[in-house]
């Protein structure tokens, strides 16, 4: 019997996709620590499972693809715990972070 509660990423372009849409379905919740080590869990498979997987896969593509992943969703991670929220219009779609300037000025 299988565990269909879980996700089974076929290679390191699906688990990236599935991680994307992940990402872009809670950017716009309210900012809770619940949502902040959700988070954080998600950047560390990125960094823990998906680039080993990719890197012993010799996938260069997915390998840059995931770094950036990694690296757009520490900036948003930053962004919203800055201004303690979640940028309005932070996404990502294919590694690329989509998110509103930072303006430490505003009240």
């Amino acid at each position: 019997m299988t565990d269909d509660r879980y996700y089974q990423p076929q290679n390191a372009k699906d688990a990236l996709r599935y991680i994307e849409n992940l990402f872009n379905q809670y950017a716009q919740a309210p900012l809770t620590t619940e949502l902040v080590a959700y988070h954080q869990k998600l950047v560390k498979q990125l960094e823990d499972d998906i680039l080993p997987t990719a890197q012993a896969a010799n996938q260069s593509v997915q390998v840059e693809n995931t770094r950036q992943m990694i690296q757009t969703m520490q900036s948003c991670l930053g962004f919203a715990l800055v201004a303690n929220h979640l940028p309005a219009k932070c996404t990502i779609s294919g590694s690329k972070l989509t998110m509103p300037s930072l303006n430490l000025n505003a009240t």
